[in-house]
């Protein structure tokens, strides 16, 4: 067993990933599913992972992480995951945060991810592409960065070969092109992009 499947089955996360290329649902053509189960209940756990991986953490990701009372403990659970395109939302020239947010969870019936999603999916998300950005659909957390209050959501991405967790600051109307993409958690029941 490689050394990466025995860390996670020691921390008790267990993966599938399952690529859609269309969907039934009119209002998103295409997307990606990410299953796991997290049995770790605090985000230390899952940052002992990120660091034993040897996944770079940048300062900002850092920053966010270091906010533990806006990290809420996790049940056992498992959780699907659903990366799509802002395209893929029906904004194909693009949209506000706010407007992203809004597509998924009204219309969609999506949910914000928790915060420690962003580092799990890092842990999991091992056939991630290259050069891929996936921003962490959640509330911002405020971090001090370049001493001022600022506020983020997480990012995980890859480059090259490397696989790193990073953040980015955002504000409601902060405008993302119609190929960014975009993570959100998929209810239990939901028959959107259903294998």
């Amino acid at each position: 067993m490689s050394e990466r499947k025995e860390l996670l089955e020691r921390l008790g996360i267990y993966s599938k990933t399952l690529t859609i290329s269309k969907s039934t649902q009119p209002s998103l053509e295409k997307g990606k599913v990410v299953s796991f189960k997290v049995c770790p209940r605090k985000v230390w756990v899952l940052r002992s992972a990120l660091i034993s991986l040897g996944h770079p953490v940048s300062c900002r990701a850092k920053s966010l992480m270091e906010r533990d009372t806006l990290f809420p403990p996790l049940r056992e659970h498992s959780t699907d995951v659903i990366i799509v395109s802002v395209g893929d939302l029906g904004f194909r020239d693009g949209a506000e945060y706010r407007q992203i947010r809004m597509a998924a969870t009204d219309e969609l019936h999506l949910w914000l991810c928790p915060a420690q999603i962003a580092l799990a999916l890092r842990i999991i998300y091992g056939d991630q592409p290259k050069n891929e950005r996936v921003h962490i659909a959640m509330d911002t957390i405020p971090f001090l960065y370049k001493n001022k209050i600022a506020y983020g959501i997480f990012v995980v991405g890859r480059a090259g070969k490397r696989f790193y967790l990073d953040a980015d600051e955002i504000r409601s109307d902060d405008f993302f092109a119609a190929e960014h993409l975009f993570a959100f958690v998929r209810p239990p029941q939901h028959k959107l992009l259903q294998s």
